[in-house]
């Protein structure tokens, strides 16, 4: 069995979802707790940040929160990786534009195992190997507007993460993702494979994702 644990932060709040898939059934979600004030589940962080605009677990574990134009690099809720500074980093530091207000959405996407950072209508491809802490990958290519590449995606982007569909293929140990994209209280499902959003969205969080609250 598969199981992950979602954040849904709405301002200075918190819930965890852990969502679980097997080869022979459909994911289920399940509420873990919440709420809870972020000051209270990441002590790891400096008092004043009370709300967080994104954050990712990267493939060693360590977790990237970001909060207005500042970002920090966690072993976990309670302790900060060695050698980065409390205070937290510029977003300049992970090669991002000067002119960024914040991260509106960070997300690992299935397709590649790639972490993508969405703000305002652009999106870029972070390395998170290149340097001490990671930078967007350096390239002519990026960035990129996320309408060119993510047809159907509201821009700007409040939330987003990749999961395991539901639904079993015909190859059935082959996983199939998908990508949800949030605006508000709506949710809309992106197909990794036609690369579009689905019909029918968006849809309602509360009434799409256990868990979710109006």
């Amino acid at each position: 069995m598969l199981n992950i644990t979602s954040f849904f932060l709405i301002l200075k709040w918190q819930w965890r979802v852990t969502w679980s898939k097997t080869v022979t059934t459909w994911i289920t979600y399940q509420f873990r707790d919440g709420p809870a004030k972020i000051t209270y589940y990441w002590p790891a962080l400096p008092k004043y940040v009370d709300y967080i605009n994104a954050g990712i677990e990267r493939h060693d574990a360590a977790i990237y929160i970001f909060r207005d134009k500042k970002f920090w690099l966690l072993l976990d809720n309670m302790r900060m990786k060695p050698g980065f500074p409390s205070d937290g980093l510029p977003l300049t530091n992970l090669g991002l534009p000067s002119y960024l207000e914040r991260v509106d959405s960070v997300f690992l996407w299935g397709e590649n195992q790639a972490i993508y950072i969405f703000a305002g209508k652009y999106y870029w491809r972070l390395d998170e190997n290149s340097g001490p802490f990671g930078k967007v990958i350096n390239s002519p290519d990026y960035p990129r507007l996320i309408e060119d590449t993510w047809q159907g995606v509201p821009v700007p982007t409040q939330a987003a993460f990749t999961g395991l569909n539901g639904n079993l293929l015909v190859h059935i140990f082959i996983p199939y993702y998908e990508t949800l994209f949030f605006e508000g209280t709506n949710y809309y499902v992106f197909d990794n494979i036609a690369m579009h959003t689905r019909p029918g969205y968006p849809k309602q969080a509360s009434l799409g994702i256990l868990g979710c609250m109006k």
